[in-house]
């Protein structure tokens, strides 16, 4: 259901009922947990335009597992709130301050043979900033702090701060765009998420995690009407860490992952 009751504001409500035996392998719907099955939930979400330049956006979500999950071995449920400011100074100039809050069930470990969903609760707080410093020009840049309480009571803090800078100029026949970010958290469960520019037809949402250093740098060539040269390399500088991907099929030994994309793109 949506609906808007004053022209500054606009209210939308869901509710969802995915049985634990149904499966639908191609389906893609609203969900917390993946896939379209074993779920059940209501989501309330609005926006409220408090004046010509200030946005609120905010959303609560409360969600029931009937059945067993990965990591969790009984029914479950949890719970999401969040909260955007939006300002607009000027034109092209945006600020945004975000809260989310989000509680779920993950097995504690009693013994071999039993397990005990217990909640843990995550909490972020982002500040984000972009503007065009000319036309062709734009500067972004993010704060973002998590903290994270497992299911065994523990407490830890982590935090992202990146700077992008985009230039595009119109008629022209390249872009550029770049991003410097240090990230500091003591472990996977403080990652955090941020979205980056990639070549046209890929994209990338890479976790932050553990303390270091990433940066990326795209270049785009318009080589005629239907044909463009893209190149974008990529790389994570870890202070923590001399094993990257331990165990896995993808380990490098030493702390740096380089990635390096090359695309000529013909379009008919």
């Amino acid at each position: 259901l949506s609906f808007s009751p004053d022209p500054r504001l606009s209210v939308s409500l869901v509710h969802r009922h995915y049985a634990p035996q149904y499966q639908a392998l191609m389906a893609n719907a609203f969900s917390e947990g993946y896939g379209v099955s074993n779920e059940q939930g209501v989501y309330a979400g609005f926006s409220f335009r408090l004046t010509s330049r200030l946005n609120l956006n905010a959303y609560c979500d409360h969600f029931f597992f009937p059945w067993l999950r990965y990591q969790v071995s009984a029914p479950s449920r949890g719970r999401e709130y969040l909260a955007q400011l939006e300002y607009t100074p000027v034109k092209k100039t945006v600020a945004s301050m975000r809260w989310r809050f989000e509680e779920k069930m993950k097995d504690v470990v009693i013994s071999d043979a039993l397990d005990v969903p217990e909640k843990t609760r995550q909490l972020n707080a982002r500040f984000h900033i972009s503007t065009y410093i000319n036309p062709a020009l734009r500067f972004q840049c993010r704060i973002e702090w998590i903290r994270f309480q497992d299911q065994y009571g523990k407490t830890a803090n982590g935090s992202l701060l990146y700077q992008d800078l985009n230039y595009k100029k119109p008629g022209e026949r390249y872009s550029i765009a770049f991003r410097y970010a240090l990230f500091d958290t003591k472990s996977y469960n403080e990652r955090i998420y941020a979205y980056e520019n990639d070549v046209p037809g890929s994209f990338s949402i890479p976790s932050f995690y553990y303390k270091g250093l990433r940066y990326y740098l795209l270049a785009g060539y318009r080589i005629g009407k239907s044909t463009n040269l893209n190149a974008r390399i990529a790389r994570t500088v870890y202070f923590n860490r001399q094993v990257i991907s331990e165990g896995s099929p993808d380990e490098i030994e030493g702390n740096t992952k380089t990635e390096l994309k090359l695309q000529l793109r013909q379009q008919f």
